[in-house]
């Protein structure tokens, strides 16, 4: 996958000119994956784009399992001018040490937690916690799974840097 979007964003100047970010998905056991990591730093130096529009997406729990792993392999892809997130983030007192410990541009919000936002005060607070606290750490956060214009209204209102979903575009 990774190749076959660095092959493609090589041949697309007239894409990745107006491209703010292409975020790719990586699993635990990738980024655990000594031989992986280093393939994948081959890729990205013979790559001939902006690596900044690059973000790889890390889960939380891929994040708490390999804390250490992860942690280099943002340090390494980091130096080349790659970003990072953390993908479906619900927001426990774990989880905001890795903001402050981990170089993450991006913390996606997880989807349970926004498509309850309007119903559940709980799910409110959590959204709004998770939000104040990432982008007092200067993170930009990123709310999943928008699926209606009242969602969005009440992400707006708490300052949610973007969004993604079936009310703004289809995957």
């Amino acid at each position: 996958v990774i190749e076959a979007t660095l092959d493609w964003l090589q041949g697309q100047p007239h894409v990745t000119d107006r491209l703010a970010l292409c975020c790719i998905n990586l699993s635990g056991a990738s980024i655990a994956d000594e031989q992986f990591q280093e393939y994948i730093v081959k890729l990205l130096e013979r790559a001939e784009i902006d690596k900044s529009i690059l973000c790889f997406e890390l889960s939380e729990s891929a994040v708490s399992t390999n804390l250490t792993s992860v942690a280099l392999f943002m340090e390494r892809l980091g130096k080349l001018g790659c970003q990072f997130s953390i993908d479906d983030f619900s927001g426990g007192l774990n989880s905001f040490s890795y903001l402050k410990k981990l170089p993450v541009s991006f913390v996606k919000i997880n989807s349970t937690l926004v498509k309850a936002i309007l119903e559940d005060p709980i799910h409110y607070a959590m959204v709004k916690s998770i939000n104040d606290v990432a982008q007092t750490l200067g993170k930009s956060t990123i709310a999943e799974s928008v699926e209606s214009e009242a969602v969005l209204e009440k992400l707006r209102e708490l300052g949610v840097s973007l969004v993604q979903g079936y009310h703004i575009f289809a995957p």
